[in-house]
């Protein structure tokens, strides 16, 4: 009784529907035994309740879905279609149109009176029982706004001869929600920053210049302001007075695109004031980190790390680590024992851990979330790994990320392991 299928209207409303089930892993599928004649044109309740995933978790609480049966009838698949749409790359949709009869079928759909879209195909031939994808191409200039229309097909082989599908388009902008607090933060530095995208320099006051240690934002400006169109001028928040790398992203607001990185990068210093209006810093924004420099993301409790890039002057601990927001007491360590704690007074990460290696795993236990941006030459493979009986923690070295079927790792810790992702490092969760 986990998974039923009942009439949702009138005379028989709550009657149970003869099923059989089937389930991929993925998908439930329902498929009535009945004559489906008996069901054309009614109301339906598909409800899911009590059923469990491969991992063995059980569903918190039913879920319903309320449709109505149409097989014998030339119609669309859905009544409607709802759709999220990018600012300046709406791209298409689509949706289906069914000849559910025993008939051919020659079919018309009229060109809308909206301008914001057009209809392919525009008229053909459905085979009985077949199903043809009909795509509406939206316009790429379309506004920002909600829009509704109704699209109609139409054929004079069969009554009713009419299908109407409800379209409701909603075309959003993907900029980022940037917005911090200085109160949050004992310390600040300032930069003057002129913003290229290739050799263009951006002037629109709705374009945006933030910066971010890590994953954690701090600071956000717009670019351009009275008589400095072309400057940014940004403050950047901390509560360590240095010792910390600044990265920057940038949003166009003309072609709705977040730049993630830029060529260049600063060290936070509490006493700077980096660029002036006669020299202003020039930061340059990419689509992507540079080669050489790898994305680990870590959540608060324990992560699982390693790194595919060899540093020549700096694989230390708190080098490899500077990225992040430590708190007293988050600790570092790796299966072979040594460990190092990070002591706040100092700004370091202090113990019997002092670098990192590119073949082995390290567990990290920190008080917040962030990301740890590690630079250098990525390692050459095949690399030999030692490893001793029993358990060992190896690191991921292979670039790009290939997947862990041809990887064996082992990892054995008494604390729950939160899932991270990397850009080119190793992932592990438990």
């Amino acid at each position: 009784n986990s998974v039923t299928l009942t009439f949702a209207d009138e005379p028989d409303s709550g009657s149970l529907i003869n099923i059989d089930r089937e389930c991929d892993g993925k998908t439930i599928i329902l498929t009535p035994t009945g004559s489906g004649e008996l069901l054309e044109g009614r109301r339906l309740q598909a409800r899911v309740s009590d059923i469990h995933d491969p991992a063995g978790n059980v569903m918190t609480s039913e879920a319903t879905w309320e449709f109505e049966y149409r097989k014998s009838r030339f119609t669309w698949s859905q009544l409607q279609v709802a759709r999220d749409l990018d600012y300046l790359d709406p791209g298409t949709v689509t949706a289906e149109l069914v000849n559910g009869t025993g008939e051919y079928l020659d079919y018309t759909i009229p060109a809308p009176a909206e301008d914001w879209f057009t209809i392919s195909p525009m008229s053909g031939t459905l085979s009985p029982g077949e199903t043809e994808t009909i795509t509406f191409d939206i316009r790429d200039d379309l506004e920002i706004g909600s829009y509704e229309t109704q699209v109609t097909a139409s054929t004079e082989d069969v009554d009713p001869g009419t299908a109407v599908l409800d379209v409701y388009l909603t075309v959003e902008s993907n900029e980022p929600t940037w917005v911090v607090n200085p109160s949050d933060f004992e310390h600040s530095m300032t930069i003057v920053a002129e913003v290229k995208i290739g050799e263009v320099t951006l002037t629109d006051p709705n374009d945006k210049l933030a910066a971010f240690v890590g994953g954690q934002l701090r600071g956000v400006a717009p670019i351009g302001v009275p008589d400095y169109d072309n400057l940014a001028f940004l403050t950047i928040y901390s509560n360590r007075a240095s010792g910390e790398t600044v990265r920057f992203q940038v949003w166009d607001a003309d072609c709705n695109t977040l730049y993630n990185a830029t060529d260049e990068t600063y060290p936070f210093d509490a006493t700077a004031a980096w660029g002036s209006l006669g020299a202003p810093e020039v930061l340059t924004a990419t689509l992507g980190l540079a080669d050489g420099v790898i994305e680990i993301g870590v959540n608060d409790g324990w992560s699982c790390i390693s790194t595919n890039v060899y540093s020549a002057s700096d694989m230390s601990v708190t080098g490899i680590l500077t990225d992040l927001t430590p708190r007293d007491g988050d600790i570092i360590k790796s299966g072979l024992g040594p460990f190092s704690v990070y002591e706040y007074t100092s700004d370091t990460w202090v113990g019997s851990l002092g670098d990192l290696d590119n073949v082995s795993a390290y567990m990290i236990r920190l008080s917040e979330p962030g990301t740890i941006f590690h630079t250098g030459a990525p390692v050459d493979t095949p690399f030999t790994i030692p490893v001793v009986p029993s358990w060992n923690w190896i690191g991921y070295l292979p670039a790009p990320w290939a997947g862990l079927p041809r990887t064996e790792m082992s990892l054995r810790a008494r604390a729950r392991l939160p899932s991270m992702r990397a850009r080119a490092g190793m992932e592990a969760s438990r």
